[in-house]
């Protein structure tokens, strides 16, 4: 839990849950082998939308050693997002590893 929590209203509180929602939507529709990262994007930008109390700063899927943007995922990803709230900006990741063993 973040110390930026404190910043938030309790609306805002409950909205924020929806940036770990959105990660792990990234993360359900890799391991379901989607690997076009803008329809991953798509798909947490829609989660991410349902937040009224704030807006989308970033999110950004990118190649976890070098961090230059990809549209496929073919090796370790970075997942960002960052949401900004009237007092507080949320940020939130998660890595996507196509060779790893579930």
């Amino acid at each position: 839990m973040s110390s930026r929590n404190v910043y938030l209203s309790p609306q805002e509180r409950q909205e924020a849950l929806v940036l770990n929602r959105a990660l792990r939507e990234a993360e359900i529709l890799f391991d379901n082998g989607e690997r076009n990262t803008a329809i991953i994007k798509k798909s947490m930008q829609a989660l991410i939308d349902t937040a009224k109390s704030g807006k989308i700063d970033y999110i950004s899927i990118v190649d976890a050693l070098t961090l230059e943007s990809v549209s496929q995922i073919k090796r370790d990803a970075l997942v960002a997002i960052a949401f900004k709230f009237s007092k507080a900006r949320l940020i939130d990741n998660t890595i996507l590893k196509p060779n790893s063993e579930k």
